[in-house]
């Protein structure tokens, strides 16, 4: 398979592009997850701990539901306007 070089990537860590919930909220909505990771976003700041053991828990979901249906997971994102407009832009 020929696949072109990334010539973007993008990373929203603070709600810039993806608008009413985080990607990590909408993938747990999708594969069941959803009240544990509300949890994980008011609690996994407290500690390093608590911030280390979610990491881990959400890692072991994506692995068991798989790549595909991970990434089937994203679909319906609520995007910022205009982004990917600004996004073509930036990446020309």
């Amino acid at each position: 398979m020929n696949q072109s070089p990334i010539k973007l990537i993008v990373l929203d860590v603070d709600g810039t592009l993806i608008r009413e919930q985080t990607l990590c909220q909408i993938i747990a909505k999708n594969i069941g997850k959803l009240d544990r990771m509300n949890w994980f976003e008011e609690n996994a700041g407290k500690s390093r701990e608590t911030l280390i053991s979610a990491r881990e828990e959400m890692s072991s979901w994506y692995l068991e539901v798989g790549e595909a249906d991970t990434l089937q997971a994203i679909n319906g994102i609520a995007w910022a306007p205009n982004v990917h407009e600004s996004l073509n832009s930036i990446r020309e």
